[in-house]
């Protein structure tokens, strides 16, 4: 891989199999979570590939059919995590950086695993995250606590929920805030500065 720019091999690897091997692996061993619902995974799609009791379908056929899909799949993960590793200098820069418990990127990165991961001092300590939206302006999102939750370490204040525009702008006095989301964990606005407002403030909420 190192002619594509990947120097650690075993660190792409590691992230390959934690976020698709042992995924695999622990709907085999009976690990995944018990629910009402069908938890569709890559391993029920596969076995979806095999003959059907009314169908009259060569079984060959369809696991040819299905090592094409799986191929897809590996071939897929293994690009999307060489991109995902060349983002992580990136990130590790910008939680240096980081200021006033907010880290600011340049550029959309995926950013959420190296964070959560990172043991750089400021890591533990980063609230939001601003990076450009590709609807334009900018996004602060809140870092959710660990990978199985969706709680946050902070949330953007309650009065802001759901509001837009004109709304937001006045209770939160940021001329160019665009959206709070109701749920209270991502919010935007259309100038880098005013984003670093809104996280400022929301990083001093106190609910």
């Amino acid at each position: 891989m190192k002619n594509i720019g990947i120097s650690d091999v075993k660190y792409v690897w590691e992230l390959i199999d934690n976020n698709l091997i042992q995924c695999i692996d622990a709907l085999d061993n009976g690990q995944m979570p018990r629910s009402n619902y069908k938890l569709v995974t890559i391993a029920n799609i596969i076995s979806d590939f095999n003959v059907n009791w009314d169908e009259n379908t060569d079984s060959d056929d369809k696991f040819l059919e299905a090592l094409k899909f799986a191929k897809i799949i590996f071939d897929n993960t293994i690009k999307n995590t060489i991109s995902k590793y060349k983002a992580k200098e990136s990130v590790e820069n910008a939680i240096k950086n980081s200021d006033s418990q907010i880290m600011v990127l340049n550029t959309f990165l995926p950013w959420k695993e190296f964070l959560l991961k990172s043991n750089l001092e400021n890591a533990s300590n980063i609230n939001f995250v601003i990076f450009p939206s590709n609807r334009g302006g900018y996004t602060i999102s809140t870092v959710p606590k660990d990978f199985q939750t969706l709680e946050t370490r902070k949330q953007f204040p309650k009065e802001w929920a759901g509001l837009r525009k004109e709304s937001l702008q006045k209770i939160t006095n940021v001329n160019t805030a665009t959206f709070c989301h109701k749920e209270r964990f991502i919010a935007s606005a259309d100038e880098k500065e005013d984003a670093i407002k809104l996280a400022k403030i929301a990083n001093e909420y106190v609910e």
